[in-house]
Protein backbone atom coordinates (compact mmCIF):
# COMPACT_ATOMS: atom_id res chain seq x y z
CA UNK A 1 0.00 0.00 0.00
CA UNK A 2 2.75 2.42 0.99
CA UNK A 3 4.66 1.65 -2.21
CA UNK A 4 1.60 2.48 -4.32
CA UNK A 5 1.22 5.82 -2.54
CA UNK A 6 4.89 6.79 -2.82
CA UNK A 7 5.83 5.95 -6.41
CA UNK A 8 5.09 8.26 -9.31
CA UNK A 9 4.97 5.45 -11.88
CA UNK A 10 2.89 2.47 -10.74
CA UNK A 11 4.35 0.21 -13.43
CA UNK A 12 7.33 -0.34 -11.11
CA UNK A 13 4.87 -2.10 -8.73
CA UNK A 14 3.06 -4.13 -11.39
CA UNK A 15 4.06 -7.55 -10.05
CA UNK A 16 2.99 -6.77 -6.47
CA UNK A 17 -0.29 -5.21 -7.62
CA UNK A 18 -1.16 -8.20 -9.81
CA UNK A 19 -0.26 -10.60 -6.97
CA UNK A 20 -2.93 -8.87 -4.88
CA UNK A 21 -5.54 -9.69 -7.51
CA UNK A 22 -5.91 -6.38 -9.33
CA UNK A 23 -6.74 -6.92 -13.01
CA UNK A 24 -7.40 -3.42 -14.36
CA UNK A 25 -5.07 -0.90 -15.95
CA UNK A 26 -2.20 0.02 -13.64
CA UNK A 27 -2.29 3.81 -13.76
CA UNK A 28 -2.38 6.65 -11.24
CA UNK A 29 -6.00 7.25 -12.27
CA UNK A 30 -6.86 3.80 -10.84
CA UNK A 31 -4.83 4.24 -7.65
CA UNK A 32 -7.95 4.11 -5.42
CA UNK A 33 -9.12 0.86 -7.05
CA UNK A 34 -5.65 -0.61 -6.66
CA UNK A 35 -5.55 0.36 -2.96
CA UNK A 36 -8.98 -1.23 -2.36
CA UNK A 37 -7.79 -4.44 -4.02
CA UNK A 38 -4.66 -4.50 -1.85
CA UNK A 39 -6.73 -3.94 1.31
CA UNK A 40 -9.18 -6.69 0.36
CA UNK A 41 -6.33 -9.07 -0.40
CA UNK A 42 -4.69 -8.32 2.94
CA UNK A 43 -7.94 -8.76 4.89
CA UNK A 44 -8.78 -12.05 3.17
CA UNK A 45 -5.28 -13.38 3.81
CA UNK A 46 -5.38 -12.43 7.47
CA UNK A 47 -8.86 -13.88 7.95
CA UNK A 48 -7.65 -17.21 6.59
CA UNK A 49 -4.55 -17.13 8.78
CA UNK A 50 -6.57 -16.28 11.89
CA UNK A 51 -9.06 -19.07 11.19
CA UNK A 52 -6.21 -21.57 10.79
CA UNK A 53 -4.56 -20.24 13.93
CA UNK A 54 -7.77 -20.77 15.90
CA UNK A 55 -8.13 -24.31 14.52
CA UNK A 56 -4.55 -25.07 15.51
CA UNK A 57 -5.03 -23.67 19.01
CA UNK A 58 -8.19 -25.75 19.38
CA UNK A 59 -6.23 -28.90 18.51
CA UNK A 60 -4.25 -28.47 21.71
CA UNK A 61 -7.07 -27.11 23.88
CA UNK A 62 -5.41 -23.71 24.11
CA UNK A 63 -8.55 -21.73 23.33
CA UNK A 64 -10.00 -22.71 26.72
CA UNK A 65 -6.76 -21.84 28.50
CA UNK A 66 -6.68 -18.46 26.78
CA UNK A 67 -10.30 -17.73 27.65
CA UNK A 68 -9.67 -18.53 31.32
CA UNK A 69 -6.42 -16.53 31.44
CA UNK A 70 -7.08 -13.60 29.12
CA UNK A 71 -4.74 -11.10 30.79
CA UNK A 72 -1.91 -13.60 31.13
CA UNK A 73 -2.14 -14.64 27.46
CA UNK A 74 -2.76 -11.17 26.04
CA UNK A 75 0.97 -10.40 25.91
CA UNK A 76 1.47 -13.33 23.56
CA UNK A 77 -0.78 -11.83 20.90
CA UNK A 78 -0.85 -8.06 21.43
CA UNK A 79 2.20 -6.19 20.20
CA UNK A 80 4.04 -3.77 22.45
CA UNK A 81 3.20 -5.46 25.76
CA UNK A 82 6.56 -7.12 26.25
CA UNK A 83 9.99 -6.72 24.72
CA UNK A 84 10.89 -10.31 25.55
CA UNK A 85 8.05 -12.14 23.80
CA UNK A 86 8.35 -12.27 20.02
CA UNK A 87 7.51 -14.78 17.29
CA UNK A 88 10.81 -16.60 17.73
CA UNK A 89 10.24 -16.92 21.48
CA UNK A 90 6.73 -18.29 21.04
CA UNK A 91 7.57 -20.73 18.25
CA UNK A 92 10.71 -21.99 20.02
CA UNK A 93 8.65 -22.84 23.12
CA UNK A 94 6.01 -24.84 21.28
CA UNK A 95 6.19 -28.58 21.63
CA UNK A 96 3.24 -29.99 19.69
CA UNK A 97 2.60 -33.69 19.44
CA UNK A 98 3.17 -34.44 15.79
CA UNK A 99 1.83 -37.31 13.74
CA UNK A 100 4.14 -39.68 11.93
CA UNK A 101 6.19 -37.98 9.20
CA UNK A 102 4.82 -38.47 5.73
CA UNK A 103 1.18 -38.71 6.82
CA UNK A 104 -1.51 -36.22 5.90
CA UNK A 105 -2.00 -35.32 9.56
CA UNK A 106 1.68 -34.47 9.90
CA UNK A 107 1.50 -32.26 6.81
CA UNK A 108 -1.61 -30.50 8.10
CA UNK A 109 -0.04 -29.86 11.51
CA UNK A 110 3.14 -28.55 9.91
CA UNK A 111 1.05 -26.20 7.76
CA UNK A 112 -0.75 -24.91 10.87
CA UNK A 113 2.56 -24.31 12.66
CA UNK A 114 4.01 -22.54 9.61
CA UNK A 115 0.92 -20.34 9.26
CA UNK A 116 1.07 -19.51 12.97
CA UNK A 117 4.75 -18.53 12.65
CA UNK A 118 4.03 -16.44 9.52
CA UNK A 119 1.14 -14.71 11.27
CA UNK A 120 3.28 -13.83 14.29
CA UNK A 121 6.10 -12.53 12.10
CA UNK A 122 3.65 -10.44 10.08
CA UNK A 123 2.35 -8.89 13.29
CA UNK A 124 5.91 -8.10 14.37
CA UNK A 125 6.53 -6.36 11.05
CA UNK A 126 3.70 -3.95 11.75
Amino acid sequence: MQMVEEVADLTSCTKQIINCGYTGPITKDNEDKIKRTILLHSAARRTTMLRQLREGLQLYGLIGVMEQNRELCRGLFVGGNSDEVDSYYIVSHLSPTMSEKGTQKHGAKMQILNNFKDFLQELEGE
